[in-house]
């Protein structure tokens, strides 16, 4: 009887260390390849949450930088209607892209700033990447910068 209650236990404890193995791994393949919002979703969200302010009519240029290793970084500068020779550079949340940022823009318009806003790595019109969570991210900011300046 002592050896079945053993054998159980040890059962139990493998099952426990097995399922607890795929939590860990699932959550972490999630984060490295999230289901991101479309330039779209993203859009009708901060639209609809009345976030959107007056991004619509402000100058734009899109244009792309190259990130770390040649990633190509699709960004969109929003001119200052004041001419201005400030810039800022709003970096999205986790799974959105550019669009997520603009409810930011306003401020900065009228702080004195020219806005940048850019799709990090797999997020928005960019291609498919693995994400660092900041290894690669941090590099692609930092040729953002040069580019800019």
């Amino acid at each position: 009887m002592k050896k079945i209650i053993i054998a159980i236990a040890i059962i139990i404890v493998l099952v426990a260390i097995g399922w607890y193995c795929r939590f860990i791994f699932g959550l972490a393949s999630q984060m490295a390849n999230p289901k991101v919002s479309t330039l779209e979703k993203e859009i009708s969200w901060e639209k609809e949450h009345k976030l959107w302010g007056e991004y619509d009519d402000y100058e734009k240029e899109d244009y792309i930088v190259k990130g770390l290793n040649d990633y190509d970084l699709h960004v969109t500068l929003v001119k200052n209607p004041i001419p201005s020779d400030k810039y800022v550079i709003i970096s999205h949340g986790f799974k959105s892209n550019r669009y997520g940022a603009v409810k930011y823009v306003d401020s900065y318009i009228d702080l004195g700033f020219n806005c940048i806003i850019y799709d990090m790595r797999d997020h928005g019109e960019n291609a498919k990447a693995t994400v660092s969570l900041g290894q690669f991210e941090s590099e692609d900011l930092y040729k953002l910068i040069e580019d800019t300046y």
